[in-house]
């Protein structure tokens, strides 16, 4: 019993800090949506693990789910975008395009620290993230 609770506690304290990473760079919306398809991975695992056939309402559901999922994961656009100046800290690295700022001494891990972001236009694939939260025009 005392094993069951410690793993039980663990994946819950694990499933909350991805989630709240997730909502951090997908948003809310979109891990949202990911997160509610976890009991349909659990009942995948049920039907593996205990041999049990899946009920006809569930083989619908299943590629249902799947193609959601894909499609949330895989949507990504390109226009131009304007990134307003900001200050702010973040866990963050220089290979991204969006933080150039300059460092005393070369740091090309992830680090986190208080930078300036200028106002940036540019154009590139990207999908609503921490960077991205910007209003689409109709039609675009």
């Amino acid at each position: 019993v005392l094993g069951a609770l410690i793993l039980g506690s663990l994946s819950y304290g694990a499933s909350i800090v991805l989630f709240i990473h997730a909502m951090r760079g997908i948003g809310a919306a979109r891990t949202s949506a990911l997160f509610s398809s976890a009991p349909l991975a659990g009942m995948t695992l049920s039907f593996l693990l205990f041999r049990e056939l899946p009920s006809w309402m569930f083989l619908i559901a299943f590629p249902l789910m799947v193609a959601g999922t894909l499609f949330l994961v895989s949507e990504e656009h390109e226009h131009d975008h304007v990134h307003e100046m900001t200050i702010h800290e973040h866990a963050h690295i220089h290979d991204d395009g969006h933080h150039e700022h300059d460092h005393e001494d070369e740091r090309a891990k992830k680090h986190c620290h208080i930078h300036k972001h200028d106002e940036l236009i540019h154009t590139h694939h990207h999908m609503p993230d921490l960077y991205h939260r910007h209003v689409h025009p109709s039609g675009s």
